[in-house]
């Protein structure tokens, strides 16, 4: 038995992977799937969500890493030169243009699909909702360069595609063959082309119809992107 026990508390087994450890007793832990990390996604967004606004503690951090990330704005720096322009001066002339149009653009809130947020704000929902939610949207029409912001919530897998017991096994769109996770329409590759997202906010997946969601390519025709999905 000695003998056993030894080779039971060799590195890790002596450790965070031992078996018989009092301390790891009732530490029960079985590693699937990314996807099957899903069926707990809504638990932990809501109780993320509670601690947020009753905690503060909890706030404080979230806040904390806002402001921290964020500060007062994230700006884009140009580069000094560019290969792409024989005449330098011309290169800086365009440069300047450019970031003085999108300062002016970002200060009026011309971004804002809906035109309440300036850029900085934006940029301060789009932080805050990742640290709670894990991700979010952001969505544009393909006649205009303002976007939307879009709560994790309202993009989900229509549940009309699934065929098989489980929610999130092998659920495809019928007309593309594309597999749906999670709302995210994903390639043979693994590539995003598309995204399903709810019309208004519905709680339940499963009382979502073919009529209050609908599915926006990931890119426009000449390639932009149409959805900015933001998580880590």
């Amino acid at each position: 038995m000695p003998f056993f026990n030894s080779i039971f508390n060799v590195g890790y087994a002596g450790a965070g992977g031992s078996i018989n450890s009092q301390a790891l007793s009732g530490f029960n832990s079985w590693s699937g799937t990314a996807t099957m990390d899903l069926y707990t996604r809504w638990e932990l967004v809501s109780r993320s969500r509670q601690l947020y606004i009753s905690s503060p503690i909890a706030s404080a951090v979230v806040e904390r890493m806002t402001a921290g990330i964020i500060g007062a704005g994230l700006e884009y720096q140009t580069a000094e030169s560019s290969d792409l322009f024989d005449d330098e001066d011309q290169y800086i002339r365009l440069s300047k243009s450019i970031k003085r149009s999108f300062k002016i653009t970002s200060h009026f809130k011309r971004l804002d699909l809906q035109g309440r947020l300036s850029f900085p704000q934006m940029q301060e929902l789009a932080c805050r909702n990742w640290l709670l939610s894990g991700d979010v949207f952001f969505v544009r029409r393909p006649d205009t360069y303002a976007w939307r912001a879009v709560e994790s919530d309202r993009v989900q897998t229509p549940y009309c595609f699934a065929v098989s017991t489980s929610y999130y096994d092998d659920v495809y769109n019928p007309d593309t063959g594309n597999r749906v996770i999670d709302g995210v329409e994903i390639d043979g590759d693994g590539k995003a082309v598309a995204y399903w997202i709810l019309k208004d906010y519905i709680q339940s997946p499963f009382l979502v119809e073919s009529s209050q969601i609908e599915r926006i390519p990931a890119c426009d025709d000449s390639g932009l992107p149409l959805v900015l999905h933001i998580y880590k």
